[in-house]
Order: C-alpha cells, then sequence, then structure tokens
C-alpha cells in the first residue's frame, strides 16, 4: 500500500492517491498526540490506522491496522484534540462511528 500525498498548511492531508489502485482515500488526518499516526478513510467504508515517516523527503506511510466500518466510503476522519486514540469518523450511510486506538504514541516510534 503506497501513494503519494500533499499537505495543505493546516496540516491536514488534503489529497491521497494510491497508486495501485486498490481504492480511493476520502481522508485522512494526522493525530495530534503521535507525530507517526494517521487515520486514512477510504471508499471501501474501511478506516485505516497508518505509520507514516517523513525522514527523507516523501513520506513513507504503512497500514498498522484496518477495520471495515461502514457500508458505503468514509469520508471523514478528526482525532480528539485533548483525549489521545479517540477517533470520530463518518460515512457516507449516515452513520457516525467512534473508535478508541490504543497506544498511538508508539505507532513509527
Amino acid at each position: 500500500w503506497s501513494g503519494t500525498w500533499r499537505e495543505e498548511k493546516n496540516e491536514e492531508c488534503r489529497a491521497y492517491r494510491v497508486r495501485d489502485g486498490e481504492c480511493t482515500i476520502w481522508t485522512c488526518s494526522p493525530s495530534p498526540h503521535s507525530s507517526n499516526a494517521l487515520a486514512v478513510g477510504d471508499g471501501r467504508g474501511t478506516t485505516h490506522l497508518c505509520s507514516y515517516q517523513t525522514d527523507k523527503g516523501a513520506p513513507l506511510v504503512e497500514k498498522v491496522v484496518s477495520l471495515n466500518i461502514a457500508s458505503q466510503p468514509v469520508i471523514s476522519t478528526e482525532w480528539h484534540s485533548e483525549q489521545p486514540g479517540v477517533l470520530l469518523c463518518t460515512s457516507m450511510d449516515n452513520r457516525v462511528h467512534v473508535l478508541l486506538c490504543a497506544d498511538t504514541k508508539g505507532i513509527g516510534a
């Protein structure tokens, strides 16, 4: 699972394209509590917790764990600003999902 991405000024991932054509990435959000954790929502209704490194130019993104949470695309991911590991996701099947991620600080360390 590899791809290219572009970070905007607000540090939220705005564009991500999977090179192997697996699926469309609809949203991604870096964790405010871990410099290497990234939540990604895709067109298959799956949320991925990923590790990313930006040591040498282009970021290296690797899936850590995936969870299918919806029957439609996951269109938003947002980390809680004060509670580490709490992730809110919304999907096109009109559902809100709250995910608890243990030890996001250890991702990519």
